[in-house]
């Protein structure tokens, strides 16, 4: 008598069914999880408040525009900053832009959370010198514009 192995019993097609329904929702929740993401609250609006700048709500700014912009502002500023030359001004502004930049191309951050965190770096980083909250304020206030 021949014995036939199957796989696909009664109790592992209905196995098979549930998981693939349970596998099924989950991508559908993930994906109207990031659509959901579009206009919603930065959740970083208590730097913005303690900076004192405005915290764009996410989806705000357009991600491949955003990091077009940014380049093109770095690359205006690089030949006025070799060999240590430029201003403070346009030494903050490269290093603002630069750290956007980087979390929004590398890392897949948030425009809008960016911003944020970046000039919350600026500030600690230049905590000591003559840069004043002004300054740091009229900067982001300067990049926001040209990314809108």
């Amino acid at each position: 008598m021949k014995k036939t192995i199957t796989f696909l019993t009664k109790g592992n097609a209905i196995l098979s069914l549930i998981l693939t329904g349970f596998f099924l929702l989950m991508g559908l929740h993930s994906s109207t999880a990031q659509e959901s993401a579009q206009g919603t609250l930065n959740p970083y609006t208590h730097i913005g408040a303690k900076l004192d700048v405005t915290a764009y709500p996410l989806g705000t700014f357009e991600r491949d525009h955003a990091m077009d912009v940014l380049q093109q502002i770095l690359t205006g500023l690089k030949p006025l900053l070799s060999n240590g030359g430029g201003t403070l001004t346009q030494r903050l502004r490269y290093n603002f832009c630069n750290k956007v930049l980087a979390d929004i191309s590398d890392n897949y951050i948030a425009t809008e959370i960016s911003l944020l965190t970046s000039l919350s770096a600026l500030t600690a980083e230049n905590s000591s010198t003559e840069i004043q909250q002004a300054q740091l304020r009229s900067l982001y206030g300067e990049i926001v514009n040209q990314l809108q």
